[in-house]
């Protein structure tokens, strides 16, 4: 709610007030400046009308906004300035904006110094005046609304070279993953000897791997969107030779600087999965939002897998039952495998086996049902990696077991219809 005339004027004279008006006494301040200074008492008045009654009460000259100190006449450009991005935003698709400044460094030291001497606290900052003028013209001159919160563009206008920066938000798509072949990473592989420049070792690709589920699912993203790159966000990933089944991973696909964003993702999604037939498919493709970016990282899935190993000698089918009952429920001590050490802290966790159920024995070959919790090395629970998993069936069973083959074939949030 705005104040008025007399409110204004009797909180105006009080004699602290006189007092930080004079310490600028010698500073000559257009009324928007002027009234910017008491802007927080005020609130929902116009900064030039607050001005204008602490002008008048006290008997303060009228200075003209192009002889002001601080702003130098400034918001005489307004409209010069917000029309500047005009054209470029054109050739963007958003419904929302929001719109920053950077001032010249010149006006930062003498707002500065207005307030060091004046002491005043309860002065809006003069970038956010010029910010919220600057907003106003140009959501009238687009037609957009302005939205300080997570807006589809940002747009930076710098007063003092009359320039500005565009700075479209990056638009979200949620989706499963299912991947149906083994020997593709989850995401692009750099080679780690070239860095992705291209060498004899990586064959001059790059990258390790020809291709990755990232790289199949982006492009038909990419093009629907027109962005101009992409970060793919996996609730944790899968081994490279290891395959993902059931209604698959949840990942976020995130596609920075967007030309579009109203897409078809029924669309989209018939295309990912016609042009990669055979190898990963998609479904449940949705917009999303960097918060929920946030809590997929952190979420804790448990997962279900399917494993076939192969023991080293003659498998009594009793003596199997019994360790895979005393592995059901039972925390497992994780060293961090040897097989990936070079690229993760050497750390000890625990975690917990869920459930472990047998499903097939042919000979030496056995395949488990396990459900674990998210973060267990399950290769590792079979083999023990040399004492760094404990328990592991090749502890319990007194022999040496490889693994033949990985799946997961479930990834479940325990959060009915959020993943």
């Amino acid at each position: 709610m705005s104040s008025d005339a007399g409110e204004i004027d009797a909180l105006l004279r009080g004699d602290s007030v006189l007092q930080q008006l004079k310490a600028i006494s010698d500073l000559r301040l257009c009324d928007r400046c002027l009234g910017r200074l008491f802007s927080k008492r005020f609130r929902g008045t116009e900064n030039a009308a607050i001005g204008e009654r602490a002008r008048c009460t006290h008997g303060i000259p009228e200075t003209m906004e192009v002889d002001c100190y601080l702003c130098h006449g400034l918001f005489k450009k307004m409209d010069e300035l917000s029309k500047l991005p005009v054209d470029e935003l054109g050739k963007w698709e958003y419904d929302t904006l929001w719109v920053g400044s950077r001032l010249e460094f010149g006006a930062r030291l003498r707002e500065q110094e207005i307030t060091a001497r004046s002491q005043f606290t309860d002065a809006e900052p003069l970038k956010v005046e010029v910010n919220r003028e600057l907003g106003k013209r140009l959501s009238s001159l687009t037609g957009k609304e302005g939205k300080m919160t997570n807006p589809d563009m940002l747009v930076v206008i710098d007063v003092a070279f009359s320039a500005f920066q565009l700075e479209p938000s990056s638009l979200f798509v949620y989706g499963r993953y299912r991947k149906l072949v083994r020997g593709i990473p989850q995401t692009k592989w750099p080679c780690r000897k070239c860095h992705g420049k291209g060498c004899s070792h990586c064959n001059f690709k790059g990258k390790m791997y020809d291709t990755s589920v990232e790289e199949l699912i982006a492009p038909p993203l990419m093009n629907a969107t027109a962005a101009e790159e992409h970060f793919f966000h996996g609730m944790g990933r899968e081994d490279i030779d290891a395959i993902m089944l059931g209604n698959g991973r949840p990942f976020i696909m995130e596609l920075s600087k967007p030309h579009v964003r109203k897409i078809d993702l029924v669309e989209v999604g018939r295309e990912i999965n016609a042009i990669n037939a055979g190898r990963v498919d998609v479904s449940d493709l949705r917009f999303s939002s960097k918060a929920e970016v946030r809590e997929l990282k952190a979420a804790s899935p448990v997962k279900r897998y399917r494993i076939t190993f192969r023991a080293l000698g003659k498998i009594n089918k009793q003596l199997l039952c019994e360790v895979i009952t005393k592995l059901s429920g039972t925390k497992l001590s994780q060293r961090t495998p040897l097989r990936v050490a070079h690229r993760r802290a050497d750390l000890v966790r625990e975690r917990t086996v869920l459930e472990c159920k047998l499903i097939d024995m042919q000979d030496d070959a056995v395949t488990l049902e396990v459900e674990a919790e998210s973060g267990t090395y399950i290769k590792e629970l079979i083999t023990g990696d040399g004492g760094r998993t404990v328990p592991s069936v090749s502890q319990e069973l007194g022999m040496e077991c490889q693994v033949i083959s990985l799946d997961v074939s479930e990834v479940s949030t325990g959060v009915e219809g959020k993943w």
